[in-house]
């Protein structure tokens, strides 16, 4: 019975709130007719109250935020960098839990992204 309790002491001091999240993504794969595209990422909160979501690209903050009530799922549409014409591009795309308090981890979940602008493509199709 000791044991038990001392069992469950440890267990209790060591255990800590984990916020968790979704991103249905494996992989997005798009030809994209614009420089600067938007893709849609669908992602959930799989927690029991609302959460806030920072969207990174590359690495980089966007400034754009996603609020989602607790268990919603949700597509949301990412604004890309500049894309190079007529090259395939990689990036990846992740969303950030936002802590609700101090001393609990933020999720991070990123799917990556290859998106083709084939610009040139596009000017010989509207010349011909």
């Amino acid at each position: 019975m000791k044991k038990l309790v001392m069992i469950a002491a440890v267990m209790a001091a060591t255990s800590f709130n984990v916020m968790s999240h979704s991103q249905n993504q494996d992989e997005i794969k798009e030809i994209v007719y614009s420089q600067r595209p938007t893709i849609q990422i669908q992602f959930g909160n799989l927690n029991s109250t609302p959460y806030t979501y920072d969207i990174e690209v590359n690495g980089i903050m966007t400034g754009q935020t996603v609020k989602l009530q607790a268990r919603e799922q949700k597509k949301a549409y990412i604004r890309l960098p500049n894309i190079e014409p007529d090259k395939k591009v990689s990036l990846e795309v992740c969303t950030i839990a936002r802590s609700p308090k101090a001393g609990i981890p933020r999720t991070r979940m990123c799917t990556p992204v290859k998106v083709y602008f084939p610009k040139s493509k596009l000017i010989q199709a509207k010349e011909g």
